[in-house]
């Protein structure tokens, strides 16, 4: 039995050594663990009432706090990590007066330079470089007298590893909460 004990505790100690010296790596590229971690992950909504929408971004994004941000509609999260800077962000933007979906979408996708442009009745999505090593993504809606822009900016090298927020922006709509009267909420007389 003494034998047995100090075998079991021979055991636990090399046990111990054995992970403490060899501990397990992962050795994946970042951008595989990157999209493991996105596909993964719940979806939570933000909702800003000032502007009335609704977006949604992964749970393990960090929302960039109201008081960095320059001005009202503006909403980011963020993803840093492995040298990786993963931006979702939304914002309005005013019309220019007079101008149809159409030549508004082509003169953002020029003053962008733009690669893609795919146009949805009122609404838009480009995609092109953002600057060296870096691209972007974003939807356009044209919800009563403002567009509101869905972003994403990310690593190229991230490009085949996140279809997952290409599919989120390439679906997002501008669903307008219905405000429910009081009186249906009462008692029906």
């Amino acid at each position: 039995m003494r034998r047995l004990l100090i075998l079991f505790v021979f055991f636990i100690l090399a046990a111990f050594f054995v992970d403490t010296l060899c501990p397990c790596i992962d050795d994946r590229p970042p951008e595989v663990r990157f999209e493991e971690r996105l596909n993964r992950a719940y979806l939570l909504t933000y909702n800003n009432d000032d502007f009335d929408f609704s977006v949604q971004y992964p749970s393990f994004f960090t929302v960039q706090p109201d008081s960095l941000i320059d001005y009202a509609g503006c909403a980011q999260f963020c993803y840093r990590a492995d040298w990786a800077n993963i931006v979702l962000e939304y914002h309005v933007a005013k019309p220019i007066g007079g101008v149809s979906v159409k030549a508004y979408a082509k003169h953002v996708a020029q003053r962008k330079k733009a690669d893609k442009l795919r146009l949805h009745g009122s609404s838009f999505i480009i995609s092109g470089r953002l600057y060296e090593g870096y691209r972007y993504h974003e939807k356009h809606i044209l919800k009563n007298t403002l567009w509101h822009v869905y972003a994403l900016y990310y690593p190229e090298s991230y490009q085949n590893h996140i279809a997952r927020l290409f599919r989120m922006i390439d679906r997002w709509q501008i669903e307008t909460p219905e405000k429910t009267p009081i009186k249906s909420l009462c008692c029906k007389k």
